[in-house]
């Protein structure tokens, strides 16, 4: 770059990647046409104090003003700002940073990253190797040996295409892309004692602050590879090679996992004073507001939900055990479903015009009109019947769609006529039976993918199927079926909710929930960042809900590196909080307000002010409706009749921040308050207090609902986003299971325990809730499921013993643009960390293949990667696709492919027989043995060649295929470009080699087989 006479003397002093005598140094610097930055001979080394034995002390610098004054002798270096202790000189990544409640921050560039160790090698000169990403130094006793060199050149597109450079020896790992790799020598004495101390700049104002493969090696003592530096006395030299540093990445991975974890713990924990304030206050609320008393039925012996649930059968069974009468039956039979499709809309829950039509009692009652709905005996005075009839068209009901047909007038006529009798729900024995209780098999697969997403693994299938093959004999023997409904499951239970893996499973949902969009390219329509990691963790340190949710509404830390501010990032749209109150209102208040974004909502009682309202309290400060968010007046003029929809807010009109659903959430807004908040003036804060705060019955109901429908299949009320009009179909479970919510400081695992040790969770799934009106949901049984997408995908692999080897989820894996341009989301390891990867322009050079393989799979069973608004229900119902993928696709091929990552390939061999075989894989992937017919069919197909299918001659690797060169948006313009994605996608389809320990015919029949397996129907359902 002839402008940066800087980076200049870089490029000419390293381009050898060699040392460079100090004096030739100088001579290339003053060639170079500047001495300013020139550093002087004598360095001064940095000073570190002792570093504990078996152990390399890696510290970080926050603050470097830039790489040049760096390099000045005079400059000091800041001050340290995090520390940690790794067991190798190998840095593949920078702590965490978190901010004072423990959320993420992100690293400030460009910073210092110092890693030292003390070792001893043998006397005489040595040959080190080191690695980094920017501009760095390589001390080793206290002299410079080497120096790395910042990226440098255009990064819109045009650089070249460079091959991987071949290692320095055969075997060797090849230098990865982005970063510099150096050679220099060093003189050890004869105690063989050195320090050795690698420090580098790592990221910019125009570059995300990411290590590379930062490690240091020296030369072995055979002078065949470079082995990895290690503390004195930790262990054997280990040669740079992939699979070493791929297993000292791993345990460095592990160690800066707990660290990070235990820096989030100890800043997360300057709130807990304050949170337990906050949850002393709403357990002795909820003391305070009992909930309804579980009642004393059959259900009442062991789980309340089931007592709940047992009281409304019978009283169902009891009040349809009277004799039907004609009346009765013309109510429900032809009057009760014209009322629910065509007036409960407005008139159930909701009460639009003052009127309400779900009860007798209330459709008895006046409305604004001043008329009652309903006089018995009497159609003519009975308003109902007025407006249904009326002939002006703007004011005849319903206000949408065709008027009532004349037979419907007609029944609702003789129904008044006859008195408006209103009689109980008639229930036929079928609709409130109790199916029996699921399967041990089918049980133990259904908790297991409710908690962690992912089938049991064999060995846990089988021990659980032991144990309840064993209670069960016992309790037979005993004559009672307590321990086998009960002991184990709860064991399981509690297994299942401490697993890690729980926080894996519910991040989708949240996901959608709260419409986390992240863009791995420039930020376009509503997109927002990447607050998936604020969510997981969240998930996986068991956070309160209402804390989890009061830390995302204020939306702190880093926008791009996975803080809780990435939810309020909402790209190009003209009234980003606006998109931010309608994602609030959905998730935890069960209210619809995409509607009122432009105008007042026609089938809601939410007005745009409402929505806008919401708005200024996230923004601090009152908001206008933009002239691009509302309805032009044009669109009212030259209509036959009235507009359902109404502006009442006019665009530049300001809307102050004030909490605008006292009415729904039976809280308001007022001094009471205050003792919740720790700064009562932030409008902010208040928000996300009283969305939060035990006096906001709606927020834990709505939570609870969610984890019901999500374990059950159905909502309490449907649908669960959206309340208005919905009633519940069992109030006194709901407020129940809220005030345990509540009660037990917000804990939503306490809420999922309740469900999954209930009876009607464990029985088997042949409910039919979602179909049901709110009066003959019943819940006698769950409904049947449909894996999710993630479910479907996470399930494959964790079945097949393979790990997601699929591309780094960015493109920009030299990490040379600045997070608000292009951000990665890192190396996928479970499917919802998956998101769109489309690029502005579909350019092939920018694709990712092996990802895009997985996320056909994804969308095929319902999955999106752009999530633009939020969602509850997906669509999941089946379509010509699902069984495509599962059958052709490309991932397909990969979990059927036995080959050396496979652990099908490890299971092949140490099996013990055909029939073994069958039975393993039938539990891997359905978490059930065969039937006789299965495994007969099945052990037929696999004994020819059984014996001799480890009898190979020649079992030898297939070789590596040559390695391709990086593409980034730096060079993707390139043509080359393009030619390296086809090649990459042409091995992507060619999958990984088959195990060269297994003979190939015997290998093809087994590949076969669980093929067969993974595409039996019941894979994809929830048993």
């Amino acid at each position: 770059n002839p402008g940066n006479s800087f980076r200049g003397m870089l490029d000419e002093i390293a381009i050898h990647r060699e040392l460079v005598p100090d004096e030739e140094m100088q001579k290339r610097f003053r060639r170079a046409g500047s001495t300013r930055d020139v550093p002087p001979a004598g360095e001064t080394a940095p000073a570190i104090a002792e570093i504990p034995a078996g152990k390399v002390l890696v510290t970080f610098h926050e603050g470097l003003p830039a790489h040049e004054r760096w390099l000045k002798e005079d400059e000091a270096v800041p001050a340290e700002t995090a520390r940690w202790f790794a067991s190798d000189l190998v840095v593949p990544r920078l702590p965490v940073r978190y901010d004072a409640w423990g959320i993420r921050q992100g690293w400030k560039g460009p910073m210092l990253v110092r890693a030292a160790v003390d070792l001893k090698l043998p006397p005489g000169k040595q040959h080190f190797l080191a690695r980094a990403r920017g501009l760095g130094r390589l001390w080793v006793n206290g002299k410079i040996i080497a120096r790395t060199k910042p990226p440098t050149g255009n990064t819109g597109g045009y650089q070249p295409v460079k091959p991987i450079p071949a290692p320095p020896l055969p075997g060797m790992r090849p230098l990865n892309f982005g970063d510099d790799e150096v050679f220099g020598d060093a003189e050890i004495g004869a105690d063989g004692r050195c320090r050795v101390i690698l420090e580098t700049v790592v990221g910019g104002k125009k570059a995300r602050v990411e290590s590379g493969e930062m490690c240091v090696a020296v030369r072995s003592a055979d002078g065949r590879s470079f082995d990895l530096l290690q503390p004195e006395n930790v262990g054997a030299p280990e040669p740079l090679t992939d699979a070493v540093w791929s297993a000292s990445a791993a345990r460095a991975e592990s160690s800066l996992a707990a660290l990070d974890d235990a820096n989030r713990h100890a800043a997360a924990a300057s709130q807990d004073a304050f949170w337990k304030k906050r949850h002393d206050f709403a357990r002795q609320w909820a003391g305070e507001h009992p909930a309804p008393a579980t009642p004393m039925n059959a259900g009442s012996r062991g789980n309340p939900i089931d007592a709940f649930l047992s009281a409304k059968i019978e009283r169902a069974v009891a009040a349809s055990s009277a004799p039907v009468t004609p009346d009765g039956k013309l109510f429900h039979e032809k009057v009760l479903p014209v009322l629910s499709e065509t007036c409960f809309r407005c008139h159930g829950e909701k009460e639009k015009g003052d009127l309400r039509l779900n009860t007798r009692e209330a459709a008895l009652k006046a409305g604004t009109s001043g008329h009652a709905a309903v006089v018995p005996g009497d159609p003519a005075a009975s308003e109902l019947i007025a407006r249904v009839t009326w002939q002006d068209a703007d004011e005849r009901m319903p206000p949408k769609g065709d008027a009532l047909k004349p037979e419907q007038i007609a029944a609702v006529q003789a129904w008044i006529k006859a008195g408006a009798p209103w009689p109980a729900t008639p229930v036929s024995p079928e609709e409130v039976a109790k199916p029996p209780r699921a399967s041990a098999a089918a049980l133990l697969r259904r908790l297991y993918l409710d908690t962690v997403g992912v089938p049991p693994s064999e060995p846990e299938a089988r021990a659980f199927l032991e144990e309840s093959r064993r209670v069960s004999a016992e309790d037979v023997k005993a004559n009672s079926r307590s321990r086998q409904t009960g002991e184990p499951v709860r064991n399981l239970v509690d297994r299942l909710l401490a697993d890690p893996r729980f926080a894996d499973h519910w991040m989708s949902y949240w996901q959608d929930v709260l419409a986390e969009n992240a863009s791995i390219l420039k930020p376009s329509l509503n997109n927002s960042g990447p607050f998936r990691w604020f969510l997981l963790e969240a998930l996986r340190d068991n956070k309160p809900l209402d804390r989890m949710v009061t830390e995302l509404v204020m939306m702190r830390g880093a926008k791009y590196e996975g803080g809780s501010a990435g939810f309020g990032i909402a790209a190009d749209n003209d009234a980003p909080f606006a998109a931010k109150g309608q994602v609030l209102g959905s998730a935890f208040l069960g209210l619809e307000l995409q509607c009122a974004r432009c105008h007042d909502a026609p089938f809601h009682s939410t007005k745009q002010r409402d929505l806008y309202a919401l708005a200024a309290m996230l923004d601090r400060k009152p908001v206008t409706v933009p002239k691009s968010s509302t309805v032009p007046p044009a669109f009212f003029e030259k209509k036959a009749r009235e507009s359902l929809i109404k502006v009442t807010l006019k665009p530049g009109v300001p809307v102050a921040p004030v909490w605008p659903f006292e009415k729904t959430c039976g809280i308001g807004d007022n001094a009471a308050l205050d003792p919740l908040l720790q700064d009562p003036r932030d409008s902010r804060e208040r928000l996300a207090a009283l969305l939060t705060a035990p006096q906001n019955r709606r927020f834990a109901q709505v939570i609870v609902n969610r984890v019901w429908k999500r374990l059950i299949g159905a909502g309490i009320v449907e649908p669960a986003h959206d309340w208005e009009g919905h009633a519940a179909s069992h109030p006194e479970l709901l407020d129940w299971l809220a005030r345990e919510l509540v009660a037990h400081d917000y804990d939503l695992k306490h809420v999922v325990r309740l469900v999954l040790t209930s009876e009607i969770y464990q029985r088997e799934a042949t409910g039919q809730n979602l179909k049901a009106t709110p009066e003959k949901r019943f819940f006698a049984a769950p409904e049947r499921r449909r894996l999710s997408a993630e479910e479907v995908v996470d399930s494959l692999y964790a079945a097949a013993g393979k790990t997601m080897a699929v591309e780094e989820l960015t493109f920009d894996p030299d990490s040379r643009q600045a997070p608000e341009t292009m951000t990665s989301l890192g190396q996928p390891r479970r499917a919802w960390m998956f998101a769109s990867l489309s690029n502005e322009r579909d350019r092939p050079s920018l694709s990712l293949p092996r990802a895009q393989a997985v996320t056909d799979v994804l969308e095929a069973f319902g999955w999106s990667g752009a999530r633009q608004n939020p969602r509850t229900d997906r669509e999941t119902d089946p379509n010509v696709l699902q069984p495509a993928v599962l059958a052709n696709s490309l991932m397909s091929s990969w979990i059927t492919r036995v080959s050396a990552d496979s652990g099908l390939a490890d299971l092949a061999e140490k099996v013990a027989s055909p029939e073994a075989l069958v039975e393993a894989v039938f539990l891997r992937f359905l978490t059930r043995l065969p039937t006789t017919a299965e495994r007969t069919r099945f052990a037929k197909v696999l004994t020819p060649g059984f014996k001799e299918r480890l009898d190979v001659p020649t079992a030898q690797p297939s070789p590596e295929p040559p390695r391709l060169g990086k593409i980034s948006w730096s060079n993707h313009l390139m043509p080359e470009a393009t030619q390296v994605k086809i090649e990459m996608e042409r091995r992507a389809r060619a999958g990984e080699p088959p195990d060269p320990r297994l003979a190939a015919d015997w290998r093809e029949r087994f590949e076969d087989f669980v093929w067969a397996v993974i595409n039996i129907p019941e894979f994809v359902w929830v048993p």
